[in-house]
């Protein structure tokens, strides 16, 4: 008898001592994951004087311009934003100094990249054509 109850006494001390801890739980509705576009351009063309427009998406889904010169590869991020946010990057022709050369057009080479808490950027959509063209867009919603 005495020694069923040391038994019973002992597998009750391991047993609240193994389940007596909790598990710490992630809870993803909490910790959003946060994300961070990057946005590429590159363009080439046969006069320098040039200039590109450029007009992206932030994290309010708000536009923000920029003008670079034609031949100048430019990149910017933006962040941290959530899922579900629609980035977007339109870059035209600018108006080059010289007017003699207002009809030469670009190969325009436009990219975006995308890093989900502070991963490395991965490349989510791009539109590398050596098409000749005066404008480009690109589209991409985070969704994963």
């Amino acid at each position: 008898m005495q020694k069923t109850i040391y038994t019973f006494l002992t597998i009750l001390c391991l047993s609240l001592s193994l389940f007596s801890c909790e598990k710490e739980e992630i809870n993803s509705k909490t910790d959003a994951d946060k994300y961070y576009v990057k946005y590429v351009v590159d363009s080439s063309t046969g006069y320098p004087q040039g200039s590109l427009n450029l007009v992206i998406t932030t994290g309010n889904q708000q536009s923000q311009n920029y003008v670079i010169g034609s031949r100048s590869p430019w990149e910017h991020i933006i962040g941290p934003v959530n899922k579900e946010f629609k980035s977007t990057i339109y870059v035209t022709k600018g108006g080059p100094s010289d007017t003699r050369y207002w009809d030469t057009q670009l190969k325009l080479q436009i990219q975006i990249f995308v890093s989900k808490n502070d991963s490395p950027y991965v490349l989510k959509k791009s539109d590398n054509s050596v098409i000749l063209r005066n404008s480009v867009q690109l589209d991409f919603t985070i969704d994963y």
